[in-house]
C-alpha cells in the first residue's frame, strides 16, 4: 500500500508539466504545429487538429532516445506498457496499451497490419521489428476499428520506413552496450540514393549480445542453472519508387533473421532451447493526385513468418537430464490490400475505401520422451488455419463556422468463419482558440478470435477439441473526452477514457457441471475457447512539454489506469468451466479487481542545450505495482494460473549526445542509473545498470 501512495504522489506532482517523451530540445515545440498524420483518418491532417489523442514520433526522437529496440522505446511513450523491454535482449515483447491485451492493438508496417498467426493469440512480438530504417511512427489512442477493422480495440501502432530523401546519402551507426555480465552490439548501414524523381534506399543492420542470464533463481531453493543466454539478429531492406507531381509510387522488401536462447519458463533456466525466426515482407503504396480535391491511394502487402524451436532435452539437476525432445515449425501469413479514395473541401473531408485482410497459420512439431518412450508428431496442415475479411469504410468530418466539426466513421466487415462485424466512431471537436481544442471520442471496435483459439484441433480424451469454431469477435467500446493546446513555448494534451470489452475470449478447462468443490481429475473434459464476461479499462492520460530557462526543457507523459474484468456465470452443455487465468470456477458471475501485465506509468525527462549541437538528458521511468500471472497447483485438481504481485520500480537514465565535426554524432547514455534491482515480469531478471555508446557518420 505504501508504495502505490507513493507512487501516486510522484504522478500527481509531476502532472502539471507533463509531455511527449520523444520531443527533446532539438526540436522546435512551435513546429508541432506543422507536423501531420495519416493513421488517424488516413489522410494529411494537423496533429492539433485531430480530435483523437495522436502521438508522432520521427526518426530523430528515437535517435535521441537512446533505445536499443522498438518495444524498449514505445514504453517510454504514453499509453504504453510493453512487457519484456527491460528484459534480456531478444526477450519476448508485448505492447499492452491502454491496458487493452497485448492482441488488441493492430500494429502496422507502411499501412500493412503485421501479426504472428502462429501464436495461440495472435499477437507479434515486437522483438522482431527493428528500428533502423524507421521514418516515424504514429500511435493512436482508443478503439480505432472504424478505420483499421480487427484488432483496434486499443488502438493502432503506425511505422512507417524510410522512403525518398531529399538527397543522396549514407549513413553508418556503430552501437556498443554493457549491462552487468552482459555485452551487445550492433552496426546499422543505409544508403539512399535520388535520380531526379526516383529513389532508391537500402539499409542492414545486425546485433548480437550475450553473457547474461534470463531467469531468476527458484525461490523454492531448487535447482537453478544460471545459463547465460544470447541473441543475434539481422534485419536487411531496400525499396525503390518515384515521386512526381501528380503521382507517386513504391515498392519494398524486409529480412528479418534472429536466433533466441529461451528458457522453459519463469525461474525455470533451460540450456539446450532454442528459437530461430525469419519473417519475409514485400509491400508497397501508390497514390494518385486527380486534382487538388481528390486523391486515390494503394496500399498493400504479404508478409510470412516462421518459428523453429529446439529442446534438446533439459539439464533438471547437476548431471541429470528429462529425456525429452521437442522440435517445433510454426507459419504464418499476412496479406493485406487497401484501395481508398479521400476527398478535400471547404466544409467537409472525406475517405472512401475498400479493403481485404487474410492471415493463415501451419503448425507442426514432435516430441519424444527418452524415459516414457513415448513419441507423437502434430501437424496442422490438413486444418485449414485461415482466414479472411472484406470491408467497406468510410470517414466524413464536417466543419462549421463556428469552430465546431464533427467526424463521422464507418466500417462493415465480413469475415469468412463468423460473418457480418459493424463499427463505427464519432468524434466531435471544437476549437477553443487558435492553439486549442476540445474533442470527444465514441467508437465501437472488434477483435476477431485467433486462428488458433477457433480452429486447434487437438482433443482431449472425452472429445473436447481445443479451438472453438463457434467463438464470437470481441467487442469494445471507448469514450473519451480530450483537450489540447501548443503555444510557442509549451504544449499538452490530456484525455479521460474509458474502454469496456465484450465476450471477452477465455481459455478454460472444462468440467463436468457439479459444484467446485466436489470436482477430481474423473470429471476433467478437456480445455477449450469460450466468450464469457467483459473487461473494463479507466484511465487518465497527460503528456506535454514545456521551454524553460537556460536552455532547458521538461517533457514527460502519465497514463494511469484502472482495470477490472467480470466473468460469467459458464455452464452449458452439462459443463461448468473454470478460467485458466485466474482459476475461477465459473458456477456464478464474478468480478475481479485484477487484470494481468498492465500497468500505469509515467515518463519525464529533462534536456539541457549545450553550444549548438549537443544535449545531456535526465529521464525518470516509472512503472507501476502490478498482477502478473503464476502456476497455483492449488487452483482446482490441476491447477492454474493465480495472480502475482509485480512491485513498482523507477528507473533513472543520463544521456548525452553531441555532434563531432560535420560527419560524425556521438550519444552515450547510462540507464537505470542507481543500479535498481527490480522485476518486470514473475521469475524472469532485467537489465542492471546499463552503458552504451553510439557513433553516427555521415557518408556522401
Amino acid at each position: 500500500m505504501m508504495n502505490r501512495k507513493k507512487y501516486t504522489l510522484w504522478t500527481t506532482l509531476m502532472l502539471p508539466g507533463l509531455v511527449l517523451q520523444a520531443q527533446t530540445a532539438h526540436r522546435d515545440t512551435g513546429s508541432m504545429l506543422d507536423l501531420v498524420t495519416v493513421s488517424a483518418a488516413r489522410t494529411p491532417e494537423k496533429l492539433q487538429e485531430v480530435p483523437r489523442m495522436v502521438t508522432v514520433l520521427t526518426a530523430k526522437d528515437i535517435a535521441a532516445s537512446q533505445a536499443q529496440s522498438l518495444g524498449e522505446f514505445l514504453s517510454m511513450q504514453m499509453g504504453a506498457s510493453v512487457i519484456g523491454a527491460v528484459q534480456n535482449p531478444g526477450a519476448n515483447q508485448s505492447l499492452f496499451l491502454r491496458g487493452t491485451g497485448s492482441n488488441q492493438t493492430t500494429i502496422m508496417l507502411d499501412g500493412l497490419r503485421i501479426s504472428d498467426p502462429s501464436t495461440p493469440n495472435g499477437a507479434i512480438d515486437l522483438s522482431e521489428l527493428s528500428l533502423a530504417d524507421i521514418e516515424r511512427i504514429e500511435i493512436v489512442q482508443g478503439g480505432h476499428s472504424a478505420m483499421y477493422g480487427t484488432g483496434a480495440l486499443g488502438g493502432l501502432v503506425n511505422i512507417i520506413t524510410r522512403k525518398a530523401a531529399q538527397t543522396s546519402g549514407s549513413t553508418v551507426n556503430l552501437t556498443g552496450s554493457a549491462f552487468g555480465p552482459g555485452r551487445a552490439m550492433a552496426v546499422s548501414a543505409n544508403t539512399q540514393r535520388r535520380y531526379k524523381s526516383a529513389f532508391i534506399t537500402a539499409q542492414g543492420q545486425h546485433f548480437r549480445s550475450g553473457g547474461m542470464n534470463s531467469t531468476l533463481p527458484d525461490p523454492n531453493g531448487g535447482f537453478s542453472l544460471q545459463e547465460k543466454d544470447g541473441f543475434r539478429k539481422t534485419d536487411l531492406s531496400l525499396r525503390g519508387g518515384w515521386n512526381g507531381k501528380s503521382t507517386s509510387a513504391w515498392v519494398g522488401w524486409r529480412h528479418n533473421n534472429q536466433q533466441t536462447d529461451i528458457d522453459a519458463g519463469a525461474f525455470r533456466d533451460d540450456e539446450n532451447y532454442r528459437l530461430r525466426m525469419k519473417r519475409h515482407t514485400l509491400h508497397g503504396g501508390a497514390e494518385w493526385k486527380i486534382n487538388k480535391n481528390y486523391s486515390l491511394n494503394l496500399t498493400g502487402g504479404w508478409s510470412r513468418l516462421q518459428r523453429n524451436s529446439d529442446n534438446d532435452s533439459s539439464l533438471n539437476g547437476p548431471g541429470v537430464y528429462d529425456g525429452f525432445i521437442g522440435r517445433d515449425v510454426f507459419n504464418g501469413t499476412n496479406t493485406g490490400t487497401d484501395l481508398f479514395i479521400h476527398g478535400n473541401h471547404a466544409e467537409v473531408q472525406w475517405t472512401g475505401g475498400l479493403s481485404y485482410y487474410g492471415e493463415s497459420a501451419s503448425v507442426n512439431s514432435y516430441a519424444y520422451s527418452r524415459p516414457w518412450s513415448f513419441e507423437s508428431r502434430t501437424s496442422y496442415d490438413t486444418v485449414g488455419l485461415n482466414s479472411r475479411i472484406l470491408a467497406a469504410y468510410g470517414m466524413a468530418n464536417f466543419f462549421s463556422r463556428h469552430r465546431f466539426s464533427l467526424a463521422l466513421s464507418g466500417r462493415i466487415s465480413r469475415h469468412n468463419l463468423f460473418g457480418h462485424v459493424w463499427n463505427g466512431a464519432v468524434n466531435p471537436s471544437l476549437k477553443l482558440g487558435r492553439n486549442s481544442m476540445l474533442y470527444g471520442n465514441l467508437s465501437s471496435g472488434f477483435n476477431t478470435p485467433s486462428l488458433y483459439q477457433m480452429l486447434a484441433p487437438e482433443r482431449s480424451f472425452a472429445g473436447l477439441r481445443r479451438g472453438n469454431p463457434d467463438l464470437k469477435p470481441e467487442q469494445g467500446t471507448t469514450a473519451e473526452i480530450g483537450f489540447k493546446h501548443r503555444a510557442r513555448t509549451w504544449s499538452i494534451q490530456a484525455a479521460v477514457f474509458h474502454n469496456n470489452t465484450n465476450r471477452v475470449i477465455q481459455y478454460v478447462y472444462a468440467w463436468k457441471d457439479k459444484q467446485p468443490d466436489s470436482i477430481s481429475f474423473g470429471d476433467y473434459n478437456g480445455d477449450t475457447y469460450i466468450n464469457n464476461g467483459r473487461s473494463v479499462q479507466n484511465g487518465i492520460q497527460v503528456e506535454g512539454s514545456v521551454a524553460l530557462p537556460w536552455k532547458l526543457q521538461l517533457s514527460g507523459n502519465v497514463s494511469l489506469l484502472a482495470g477490472k474484468q467480470f466473468l460469467e456465470t459458464g455452464r452449458e452443455n452439462g459443463m461448468l468451466y473454470q478460467a485458466f487465468e485466474s482459476g475461477v470456477f465459473m458456477s456464478r458471475d464474478s468480478a475481479l479487481n485484477k487484470l494481468s501485465r498492465r500497468a500505469s506509468t509515467a515518463n519525464m525527462m529533462l534536456t539541457r542545450t549545450l553550444g549548438k549541437t549537443g544535449a545531456v538528458s535526465v529521464r525518470a521511468r516509472s512503472v507501476s505495482r502490478k498482477y502478473d500471472v503464476s502456476y497455483d497447483g492449488n487452483l482446482g485438481p490441476f491447477g492454474a494460473l493465480n495472480y502475482v504481485h509485480v512491485q513498482s520500480y523507477l528507473l533513472m537514465d543520463l544521456m548525452y549526445r553531441t555532434q563531432i565535426g560535420d560527419n560524425c554524432t556521438l550519444g552515450l547514455s547510462v540507464q537505470n542509473l542507481t543500479n535498481r534491482t527490480y522485476m518486470d515480469i514473475a521469475g524472469f531478471t532485467t537489465r542492471p545498470r546499463s552503458f552504451s555508446i553510439n557513433l553516427s557518420f555521415k557518408l556522401p
